[in-house]
């Protein structure tokens, strides 16, 4: 017979087995925060017949659920705002190493414009900077290409490499092995 927990966790409050937590911002756990959850649980008891089995199909449970649970909002926002939000996500992430590149390259972009301003041609301005600082001019194109639609506020983080250049290797024990060589 079914009986109502007081200890179920919400999402927020649940860990996952290797120790990381739900964000509060995941859309799953936003849509789970507006089921009414209480009247769902309420309904579903109703529907078990003594065995402790729901009395209702599954199809009727869902369309329970679907009629009572209100809708998701729809995160409206402007493209850059999703965007910037993402790449200072991904730019927390990465390493030192690779944050320390983003701001080398970030510096070389605001030196070209630096002596644009000041009136030299952007392809001799980014000649000039890339034999100061050892970057090619092709890749300060690039790197300027990659900002151009961006806040200022935002080339770091979209400056960031995403390849490091290191290659990990993992020896495999003779049953995964196996498993490996007949699936692929």
């Amino acid at each position: 017979m079914y009986t109502h927990n007081e200890k179920q966790l919400t999402f927020v409050e649940f860990t996952m087995p290797f120790g990381g937590k739900l964000s509060p911002g995941n859309r799953w756990v936003r849509l789970a925060s507006m089921v009414p959850w209480a009247y769902v649980e309420e309904e579903y008891q109703k529907s078990l017949s003594d065995s402790g089995h729901s009395g209702l199909p599954v199809a009727v449970q869902a369309a329970l659920l679907q009629a009572h649970a209100p809708k998701a909002p729809v995160k409206k926002c402007r493209k850059n705002d999703c965007q910037s939000e993402t790449l200072h996500a991904v730019y927390d992430r990465k390493s030192g190493k690779q944050k320390k590149k983003a701001q080398e390259r970030l510096k070389a972009l605001l030196a070209v414009e630096s002596l644009i301003s000041t009136g030299a041609k952007l392809t001799e301005a980014r000649e000039l900077v890339g034999k100061q600082m050892g970057f090619s001019a092709l890749s300060i194109y690039r790197w300027g290409r990659e900002v151009e639609s961006l806040s200022k506020t935002d080339w770091e983080a979209a400056l960031v490499p995403g390849y490091v250049g290191c290659r990990q290797e993992a020896e495999l024990t003779p049953r995964p092995g196996r498993f490996l060589r007949r699936t692929i």
